[in-house]
């Protein structure tokens, strides 16, 4: 719903009057550029996506969310994993952006990744049908 505490509203507040994205450093941070349009952001969903064997390219957030809800909105596993993917994408990304703010830490994104995939493995592997596909994906991208 566009309400995240992103540096782009900040401003209106007058809490800070810079607004460079500490994922990629040299944009300013919006809700859209946070989770896809990002140089970052847009390595982690790639990576996702090829380790769902799904070939499309990065889109921006609303037309994510589209394709999301137009391709992955049946009760399939392989879309039950996809929202998953699109669910630890988002919060993970948004966590990373968090510790560089607050802390200056730094997770590679395939370390980020990996650690989606490992959640995703823990969280489907306590049904059978999500097992056995999941064993079918049993690399990282």
């Amino acid at each position: 719903m566009g309400r995240l505490s992103t540096k782009d509203r900040l401003p209106q507040w007058g809490t800070i009057d810079l607004a460079i994205f500490p994922l990629c450093d040299h944009i300013d941070e919006s809700h859209n550029h946070l989770f896809f349009e990002c140089s970052y952001s847009k390595r982690v969903w790639s990576k996702l996506l090829k380790w769902q064997n799904i070939s499309k390219n990065v889109r921006r957030w609303q037309e994510e969310k589209s394709w999301a809800t137009s391709n992955a909105s049946s009760r399939s596993v392989q879309a039950d994993i996809y929202k998953m993917c699109l669910a630890g994408a988002v919060y993970h990304i948004w966590l990373e952006r968090d510790a560089r703010v607050f802390s200056q830490g730094q997770k590679e994104d395939k370390g980020l990744v990996r650690q989606i995939i490992q959640e995703i493995f823990v969280c489907g592997s306590m049904t059978k049908k999500f097992a056995t596909k999941l064993a079918q994906m049993n690399c990282y991208p």
